[in-house]
């Protein structure tokens, strides 16, 4: 296969060959991209093993919207084939909390089901934040998402769609749900919990506070480092 693709770049026109260059430029030059797929890769066994925290900043405007989606998805993969690995080594089964904010940039990603719907078995608990659910529904994860996570929080949809999205999310009320959801207000959230089997769970508006300041200068430095 490899030589097929050699000799298929041979036979490229000069003028496309000189695009697919520059298009391929971005990846090559990106610092973090390099560090990412390169095989210096991270660690998980010594960052797992010691309950560190590891944060990774994926901003766009630092990287590139490209760059910034594949280091996304090259953290994701490495992260849940690490996790199936360890479930062949050891019955260990030590939580590991991941949390993705914009979930809806790696959505789309073609093993993203079987993440949403295997990771809990293996101590992978996922915890996404993203603006709407119209954005998931698009992306056609939409169902995988709401039947896998137990505890979800709907706050102020950003479109229409979203909006009678969530009206829906539970059938029993959606009278209540009809009033309160295109009327929540920053901060406002309706929590949706999976009820215990024989056993039913109504949704609850709530008030999320928002903390402005945890711990100390000292250690957010660290974490930012």
């Amino acid at each position: 296969v490899f030589e097929k693709e050699v000799e298929a770049l041979q036979q490229m026109p000069a003028q496309s060959f000189i695009s697919l260059l520059s298009r391929l430029k971005p990846f090559v030059e990106n610092r973090v991209l390099n560090a990412v797929t390169s095989s210096s890769t991270i660690n998980w066994n010594n960052i797992l093993d010691n309950n560190a925290i590891i944060l990774f900043d994926v901003n766009k405007g630092k990287l590139g919207e490209i760059p910034s989606y594949l280091v996304q998805a090259s953290v994701m993969t490495s992260l849940f084939y690490w996790i199936l690995q360890r479930s062949l080594k050891t019955n260990d089964r030590m939580p590991v909390l991941t949390y993705i904010d914009e979930f809806q940039n790696i959505a789309h990603l073609p093993y993203i089901k079987d993440v949403l719907a295997e990771s809990r078995k293996y101590g992978l608990h996922l915890i996404m934040a993203n603006q709407n659910l119209a954005q998931l529904e698009e992306a056609r994860v939409l169902e995988h998402v709401l039947s896998n996570a137990n505890v979800k929080f709907i706050l102020a949809q950003s479109s229409p769609r979203g909006q009678e999205l969530a009206i829906k999310l539970d059938k029993a009320f959606s009278d209540e749900l009809q009033e309160v959801v295109p009327n929540l207000s920053v901060g406002e959230a309706v929590v949706f919990m999976r009820a215990r089997p024989g056993e039913k769970t109504a949704p609850t508006k709530v008030q999320v506070e928002m903390v402005e300041k945890i711990g100390n200068d000292n250690t957010a430095k660290q974490l930012a480092q």
